[in-house]
């Protein structure tokens, strides 16, 4: 968050699984406490649980997409230029 404060971003990798703020935590606040552009910045999750309530929460906490890790190098580029693309 506070990176994202400091700086502009084209795109966030979000991972769920992180000390003090999840994943979830940190993009609700995203979507509800940041302004202007940050606010709507796309988000991509990064986890290594692929059930669909992980994939339901994603959304319904403000992410915009989500990567099972692990990933190759080619599905990362593919998610990369998929979201800044939009």
């Amino acid at each position: 968050v506070e990176k994202l404060r400091q700086n502009d971003y084209s795109f966030i990798f979000m991972d769920i699984q992180m000390p003090g703020m999840d994943g979830y935590e940190t993009t609700r606040f995203i979507r509800s406490e940041m302004s202007g552009d940050k606010r709507t910045i796309r988000i991509c999750a990064m986890t290594a649980n692929v059930t669909r309530e992980e994939i339901d929460t994603c959304y319904s906490s403000g992410m915009d997409d989500y990567m099972m890790k692990p990933f190759t190098p080619q599905e990362l580029r593919e998610k990369v230029i998929r979201n800044i693309q939009k």
